[in-house]
């Protein structure tokens, strides 16, 4: 399958546009704000991850923008590739749709993590900016990497919890088995030690642009790594 298709094209990336209105993707206000967020996805968003190829939309369609009134002509012949598409992005009530992009690198690699956090950026910075006639809209990113990004970053995030609550845990064990401070503390050198130089490791993994992180497996393997040291 690998060889058959790009694996932007099997797991592409979603942007989900939510307006909280009925029947509001298919207004002219929406063609002409989605179409504004795709020219700034396009400006913004570095060639190493996407072309002119990549989007797919209800406003953005074979490589060209698709106009409300262009829409409407297109409905007019109705079935045709466009009305497909189009029916395939937009929800039931016509309140939400999906802008597809398919990137053009490996979209679970470490090396996709940048195009991520550019994305969250821009997307944040839009809905900060634009409104649908005057009501609030709400845009997020989803498929590919995002999801195992996040649990990568909520889990290595409590991991100096993690690490000082075994180092404390084990001291008090010591201390009140063996009834005796000084051995207690002469153990925390030998834990910190252990601790610090797992911990260590664990960073120049999960570091994106380190050498290390050529393989981006090794991040499945660091929840066990943990658990037998």
């Amino acid at each position: 399958m690998k060889n058959s298709f790009p694996a932007g094209q099997i797991d592409p990336y979603q942007v989900l546009i939510i307006t909280n209105t009925k029947k509001a993707i298919y207004t002219n206000a929406y063609y002409n704000l989605e179409q504004e967020l795709i020219k700034k996805i396009f400006s913004d968003i570095s060639s190493k991850f996407i072309n002119s190829h990549s989007i797919k939309a209800v406003s953005y369609f074979h490589q060209d923008y698709v106009s409300y009134s262009d829409a409407e002509d297109y409905f007019k012949s109705a079935p045709n590739s466009y009305t497909l598409n189009y029916n395939s992005k937009v929800n039931d009530d016509k309140s939400a749709t999906q802008v597809t992009i398919e990137v053009i690198i490996d979209p679970h690699s470490q090396a996709i993590v940048p195009f991520i956090n550019n994305m969250r950026s821009l997307l944040s910075d839009f809905v900060s900016n634009h409104k649908l006639n005057d009501n609030n809209i709400e845009v997020y990113l989803f498929g590919g990497y995002t999801s195992t990004y996040d649990v990568e970053n909520l889990l290595y995030s409590l991991l100096p919890i993690m690490y000082a609550c075994t180092l404390l845990l084990v001291l008090l064990i010591v201390g009140f088995s063996f009834g005796s401070f000084v051995l207690t503390l002469r153990l925390i050198f030998t834990m910190a030690i252990s601790l610090i130089f797992t911990f260590g490791f664990t960073v120049s993994i999960i570091r994106y642009d380190s050498v290390i992180t050529s393989s981006s497996e090794l991040l499945s393997l660091m929840p066990p790594i943990h658990n037998t040291t």
